[in-house]
């Protein structure tokens, strides 16, 4: 999809991931506007005023905790503090793609049909085709997230049905992040789950949907990830 293509589909319901690529870094905000067309779209470091406020809070507040889950991930596996840092600011972008799919499926409240659901899963290779080209290590490791944090450790998951260690480690790692963020954070349609609900989840999916060795790492570290999920 050229970029023209992708920034006419840009409308409301892409509220969250504009909002997501406005608290990201300059670089990466920079690749964004060239590949979605900035006469479109306006300059992504210019969108937030136009937004509802609500919608902005609720994105750092999701920014904030994500990015802890990540770094504190990250650092219980031996990586250094500025690999670390580096996962962490890439991994907001895992989800750019989602500004490539209509509002009709990104904002439907019941359950998606199968034509919807294949549709939602191309923000996988939106994103990455987004993301792709950056010469920097920071927009590579964003492109790889953006692709593979929807394969799953035992093959089942998309777009390219990557297993175990075929999968790119930072996306991964990304992977139980999101999983827990989707399921503690606040959603309009469900309550929010109990930390220890979210929890039982990683470990019943791990060694089928995550590396197990990525689940324990993140609970490892319960009491940093408590505190963000208490600050929900």
């Amino acid at each position: 999809m050229a970029g023209g293509e992708l920034a006419a589909r840009v409308d409301l319901g892409a509220e969250q991931a504009l909002v997501e690529l406005a608290h990201a870094d300059p670089r990466v905000v920079a690749v964004v506007n060239d590949s979605l067309g900035s006469t479109k779209v306006g300059k992504l470091d210019q969108v937030l005023p136009g937004f509802d406020a609500d919608v902005v809070k609720m994105v750092e507040r999701k920014l904030k905790r994500a990015k802890v889950k990540v770094h504190t991930s990250t650092r219980a596996l031996g990586w250094e503090e500025d690999d670390a840092e580096l996962l962490s600011i890439a991994a907001r972008l895992h989800d750019v793609g989602k500004i490539g799919i209509r509002d009709s499926v990104l904002l439907k409240p019941g359950t998606l049909t199968g034509e919807e659901f294949d549709l939602m899963k191309s923000h996988t290779s939106i994103g990455a085709r987004i993301l792709s080209g950056g010469k920097s290590r920071l927009l590579r490791m964003a492109e790889t997230i953006a692709l593979s944090h929807h394969e799953r450790w035992d093959g089942s998951g998309y777009p390219l049905w990557l297993a175990g260690e075929q999968i790119p480690m930072a996306a991964r790692i990304v992977a139980v992040a999101d999983v827990l963020e989707a399921m503690t954070g606040r959603r309009d349609y469900r309550r929010s789950l109990l930390l220890e609900e979210g929890i039982d989840h990683l470990r019943r999916r791990r060694g089928r949907d995550f590396d197990p060795d990525c689940v324990e790492a993140l609970l490892s570290r319960r009491d940093a990830v408590a505190r963000v999920v208490g600050a929900a």
